[in-house]
This record gives structure tokens, sequence and C-alpha cells, in this order.
């Protein structure tokens, strides 16, 4: 288990299985020393599991757990395409996206 791994786990996360494309993309591309990784949802087994707005049909905490969920997935695919956590030494960038009611 990577360091990195073990502080998620020490923080009581575990990355799951990378998640399957719902559609014909690609989950991580590598190029030269770079990685670029789709954007990854709320998905376990398949499955979406929060779906709507924050504030509307998802309250601020689900929106968080979603969050959460999203960004396991992220690293999980990050973990696949390079065998080991432990090789990232900068992330560049990092996007994330809300799906909020008005206001």
């Amino acid at each position: 288990m990577s360091k990195v791994e073990e502080r998620l786990q020490a923080l009581g996360f575990a990355l799951p299985q990378p998640p399957r494309p719902a559609a014909a993309y690609v989950p991580a591309v590598r190029t030269g020393s770079l990685v670029f990784v789709s954007g990854q949802g709320p998905v376990r087994d398949g499955q979406a599991v929060y779906t709507g707005k924050v504030g509307a049909e998802q309250t601020e905490e689900e929106g968080y757990k979603a969050a959460q969920i999203a960004i396991l997935n992220a690293l999980a695919v990050l973990k696949a395409e390079i065998g080991n956590l432990d090789k990232v030494t900068r992330i560049v960038k990092l996007v994330g996206w809300v799906n909020s009611a008005p206001g």
C-alpha cells in the first residue's frame, strides 16, 4: 500500500476499484510525465449515488459526500494508470463542478 493510500486510510477513506466508463471516453491519458484524468462523478458499482442539485434535491452535506466519492474515483483512475499514487509529484490542475440550485 502506498503512503498516499495509508494516509487516506488514516482519514477513513479507501480507494474503490476504478469506475468503468459509462460512455465512449478514456478514463485517463498519459502524455510524457503528465496524466489527464477524465471527469468523475459520485458513482459506486456503476450507479450514481447522488443525483439532482445541491440546495434542491440534495443537501449541502450530501453534496460534500458526492464530492468525496468523485475525488476517490479520480484517484482510483489515476492509480490504475500509473500504478502507485506515491509517484505523483505535483497536481497541475484540478477542476470540480457542483450542480447547484439557484441561490
